[in-house]
C-alpha cells in the first residue's frame, strides 16, 4: 500500500520522481524491516514485492478509471481516445517498478 501511496505522490514530480523512486523504495524497505522488528526471512522479500505490486496497480488502476469516465463523459467516447491514456500511466508503471525493484533488493540483503 506504501508503494500506491508513493507512486501517487511521485507523479507530481513527473521526470525527477524517476530519481527519487530508489530512494523511496529504499526508505519503504525500511519501514518494513522496522515493522518486523529486523527479522530475516526468505520470503519476506517476495511477498513485500507482491504488495508494492499491488498497491501500484490499485493506484494505476484509479488513475484509468477517472480518466476513462472523462473520456467517456466528458468528451464523448472515442476508441482513440483510449490511447491517450498509455502516457499518463509510464511515469507510474515506472515508478513503481523501480521502487518494487530496490525494496526487493533491499529487503533481500543486497545493499543499493
Amino acid at each position: 500500500m506504501l508503494v500506491g501511496i508513493a507512486t501517487g505522490l511521485l507523479t507530481f514530480l513527473g521526470f525527477w520522481g524517476l530519481f527519487l523512486s530508489p530512494i523511496v523504495g529504499g526508505g519503504i524497505a525500511g519501514i518494513i524491516q522496522w515493522a518486523v522488528r529486523r527479522r530475516r526471512s526468505r520470503r519476506l522479500p517476495v511477498v513485500a514485492a507482491i504488495g508494492g505490486a499491488l498497491g501500484s496497480l490499485t493506484y494505476i488502476l484509479f488513475i484509468m478509471l477517472g480518466n476513462l469516465a472523462f473520456i467517456t463523459y466528458g468528451i464523448g467516447f472515442e476508441p482513440a481516445a483510449l490511447l491517450s491514456l498509455l502516457p499518463t500511466l509510464l511515469f507510474p508503471l515506472a515508478y513503481g517498478g523501480i521502487m518494487i525493484g530496490t525494496m526487493f533488493y533491499r529487503l533481500r540483503g543486497i545493499r543499493l
